[in-house]
Formats: C-alpha cells, sequence, structure tokens
C-alpha cells in the first residue's frame, strides 16, 4: 500500500480517541441503537452524519466504520499482506469445521486461489450452461404453475431452491431437485447456516463455546447433515474419477476440477480444504445470486416501464441472434446486465466487509493498530449523487453514460458488490450468467406484478441482504402480448 494513499504527516495522525461516532455506553457499546435486522443501514446513517471514517461499538468491541470509495479500494487491492479478513470470522466458521478459500489468509489462501480461479473461467462457465439450461426450465415449469391459481407467490423461496439446485449441480454434478420436490433436506439445512453466521459474527464473544440456545443446536445439527451429505458426495465423485481417469482432463463439476487441481508444486487440495470450499460455494452460491434476483424483481415491479424495455431487448435479441450460441446470445443481453448492475448498487447483497490490519497502519490521518476491526461500507459509494445522479432512482440506463458501446463493465471504483482488489470474488461471471437465464425466462414469459400484502417489503440483513415480504403474482405471456 502506498504511503500518499494510507499515511498523512505526522503533525496529522490521530488516534481512536479522535474519530467521531455515535455516543457509546459501558459493555454494551452501540448495540442498543442498531436496528438488528438493517445493521448496514445503521452503518451508512452514521457515516452520513459523522463523515468517511468513524468510530462505534459492538458491546465492548470498537469498531472503526470506513465510508470512502478510495480508501476501501486501497485497503481491498493491499490483501492479503496489510489486511485480513477480521479473525472473528475465521472463528465463526472454523468452529463450523469450515475452512477453504473464503475465509483462508496468507500463503495458505495464495495456494488456493491460484488452484480454484480456472474452475470460473469463461471456458469453464460455458461448460455448466446445459445445466443452467435444465435447471431453468424447471423454474419456468414451477413458476407457470403458479399463473393457474390465485395466490400470491413466494418468488424467493421458488429463487433459493433454483440456486441450490444450481450450486449442487455445478458443484457435485448431483441433479438435486429442490424445485419440483419442496422439503429437500440439503436446501433446508443450507438456509439456517448463513443467518447463524451472520449472527456469531456480530457477538461480542464466542458463547457458543459456554452455552448453546436452541437457534445454536438447531445450527449444529444442519451442519452435521450438510457435513455428512457433502462427504458422500466427495467420496462419490472420487471413485467415479477413478473408473473414469478422463475426468481428471476434463471435469465436469467444480468438484472434479478440484480434485484434478493442481498446484505449481504438484500438490493438490487436501480432504479438509476440499469439503471446507465446496461448502462455501453451496452457501455463497445459494443466498447471493438468489437475494440479487428478488431484488431485481422487486425494482421490476415498481418499473413496469423498464420490465417491458428488458422484454423487448430479450426478443429482439433471440430474433436478430438466432443462429449464435446460447452463450452468445446472453452476452448480448446488455441492457438485461445494466439492471443487473444496478440492483446491485441499489441493494448489493454484501453491503458492508469486516476487515482488521495486519500491521500498525495509518488510514485518513488516524493511527490504527495491528487486529484493529473495520467495517468497509462498500455499498455506500454507489448512493453518491455526484456519480450516480438521483441516487435512490433505479435507473439501468445510467451504466451507458459517457459509454461508446453498449457493453456494461463493472465499475469498481465506487462500490464493490463482489469486493475488490486480490480477493475479488471468483464466481462473478457464473452469477451474472444465472441471473441473466433467470431473467431472461421470466420477462419472456410472465408479466411480474405485485401481490396484494399486508406487509411491505423490507429490507433484511442476515450475512447477505434480502427482501422481506416479497410477494408477486406471475401472470402468463400469450402470443397476443
Amino acid at each position: 500500500m502506498s504511503q500518499s494513499q494510507l499515511n498523512q504527516s505526522e503533525k496529522q495522525k490521530l488516534t481512536l480517541a479522535d474519530l467521531p461516532g455515535p455516543r457509546s455506553y459501558p459493555l454494551i457499546g452501540n448495540l442498543l441503537q442498531f436496528d438488528r435486522k438493517r445493521i448496514h443501514c445503521s452503518m451508512e446513517q452514521w457515516a452520513d452524519e459523522y463523515g468517511d471514517i468513524f468510530l462505534f461499538k459492538f458491546g465492548p468491541q470498537s469498531m472503526v466504520g470506513i465510508a470512502d470509495p478510495e480508501l476501501q479500494k486501497t485497503i481491498l487491492r493491499s490483501r492479503p499482506q496489510q489486511f485480513r479478513r477480521i479473525k472473528n470470522l475465521q472463528t465463526v466458521i472454523g468452529d463450523m469445521g469450515i475452512t477453504g478459500v473464503f475465509d483462508a489468509e496468507g500463503e495458505s489462501w495464495k495456494r488456493q486461489r491460484r488452484m480454484i480461479s480456472p474452475i470460473f473461467n469463461k471456458v469453464s462457465i460455458k461448460n455448466f450452461l446445459p445445466i443452467l439450461t435444465e435447471i431453468t426450465e424447471r423454474l419456468y415449469e414451477v413458476c407457470k404453475e403458479t399463473t393457474t391459481t390465485d395466490s400470491a407467490v413466494d418468488i424467493r423461496q421458488h429463487l433459493m431452491r433454483y440456486t441450490v439446485d444450481t450450486t449442487v449441480n455445478l458443484a457435485f454434478g448431483h441433479p438435486l431437485n429442490s424445485l419440483q420436490h419442496t422439503g429437500d433436506k440439503l436446501q433446508e439445512n443450507i438456509d439456517k447456516i448463513f443467518p447463524m453466521i451472520s449472527r456469531r459474527i456480530q457477538a461480542p464473544f464466542p458463547y457458543w463455546r459456554y452455552v448453546k440456545f436452541a437457534d445454536d443446536k438447531a445450527l449444529d445439527k444442519a451442519v452435521e447433515y450438510v457435513n455428512k451429505r457433502s462427504l458422500e458426495l466427495i467420496s462419490e465423485t472420487k471413485e467415479k474419477m477413478q473408473q473414469d481417469p478422463s475426468r481428471y482432463q476434463t471435469p465436469s463439476n467444480l468438484l472434479e476440477a478440484m480434485i484434478a487441481a493442481k498446484d505449481d508444486d504438484d500438490s493438490t487440495f487436501s480432504e479438509e480444504e476440499l469439503f471446507g470450499n465446496i461448502i462455501i460455494i453451496l452457501l455463497a452460491g445459494e443466498d447471493t445470486t438468489a437475494n440479487t434476483l428478488a431484488w431485481m424483481i422487486f425494482y421490476l415491479i415498481e418499473n413496469p416501464n423498464i420490465q417491458e424495455k428488458l422484454r423487448q431487448e430479450i426478443l429482439n435479441v433471440e430474433s436478430q441472434h438466432s443462429d449464435k450460441t446460447e452463450f452468445e446470445i446472453l452476452s448480448e443481453l446488455h441492457y438485461v446486465e445494466a439492471a443487473i448492475r444496478e440492483t446491485l448498487r441499489l441493494k448489493s447483497i454484501a453491503p458492508f466487509l469486516f476487515m482488521e490490519p495486519n500491521e500498525d497502519v495509518v488510514l485518513a490521518g488516524y493511527e490504527i493498530p495491528k487486529g484493529q476491526p473495520l467495517a468497509l461500507l462498500t455499498r455506500k459509494g454507489g448512493f453518491n449523487e455526484s456519480n450516480y445522479p438521483e441516487s435512490q432512482k433505479f435507473d439501468p440506463d445510467r451504466w451507458f453514460e459517457n459509454k461508446e458501446t453498449s457493453s456494461c463493465p463493472h465499475r469498481a471504483d465506487n462500490h464493490f458488490p463482489f469486493g475488490a482488489g486480490p480477493r475479488v470474488c471468483p464466481g462473478e461471471q457464473l452469477a451474472i450468467l444465472e441471473m441473466k437465464m433467470v431473467m431472461r425466462m421470466m420477462c419472456k414469459n410472465f408479466n411480474i406484478v405485485a401481490a396484494q400484502s399486508e406487509k411491505p417489503v423490507e429490507e433484511v440483513y442476515a450475512f447477505t441482504v434480502f427482501p422481506e415480504n416479497l410477494s408477486v403474482k406471475l401472470i402468463p405471456i400469450t402470443n397476443d402480448d
């Protein structure tokens, strides 16, 4: 990290005690001032009040909030040498028996990242397309069935099942079909893990090591089931690869690719690393994509003109490029991608990141000691009016401003829905492809409207941000429409 970006002159150095922030109280800190379901919004409001760098407390633990995108970018690009995820995250995930590239640090992370990155390259993603197409067709059939009744649709639950089916198929080559067979135990148990990770990260100390409440006991059972099922699938995959060595050269799923992967020194993933990375892929692949799609549907309901514009682009691309492959057609859906990017700007499913320095540093003139937890408000820059006029408005067209072409590359200069720097999310392109496929299917076949509901849609944080109370109606589009 450059000294010009991190350090100011010695005369300007200040300490944590000099940071502005909300008044805290002994032992409980600012806990009573948090909206626990919208913790990210509380931090963003403090940034508006106290500035781009401020201090608050989770119980007795002090936390430095950072809202300045340039400072965030500098920190994220300085990983893993000068900054890392907070150790508390390793504690929480490690206590669940999960270890992989997500929580790894230092040389362990570098090694695993080198081995896992090729799994998400364009060639691999193209190979996964037939699986995505098949599961998207199942989602269409499920959505079509809902149009025969007058009842509201919990679209987020359908999308969660879609993404878990997709992730399990891509990860294991296992034909899970929770979309059409509800109550699947794997999906049911995965759903219990993320909210508890969020709760434990926010806890002032690892209380679960000493006493376990009902939710903690339910988590233990969920992790035990997911562990058992995953290890069974890993064992089955290894046996298939031994019987058919060609799978080492042309793996058909992520697990086969990880088993076949080798580092420069000919080392492979350990059993523990295989298991940990697959679990992380299962967890992240379900919540992140499903919740982004749910938020996009929320905005399309509020903006039927944009929904129609998406539909027209899809129909035009299909008619003009009928000779192209499925992957090429999806690549031409520029307005669909712009709508996805706009959703990620407004409703980033990971609106902040918890980090800490590996050494004493100076940030914006403040001396920050080694190990001091930092909260990077990575969504906040997306609301900057100078970059995004009428920033609270859902406007996909803004992604084409000052562009010579109709492409919409990810703007990583002021908000970071997929992270930034060396540890940017490797699954970004796969997630975008999934979302394009789902929105292409939805907009072609249905008018999406709001269902009557007594409760408004609320933004809730549980490790990822999701829309609570989102009920919709799907109206089939006929040839006469």
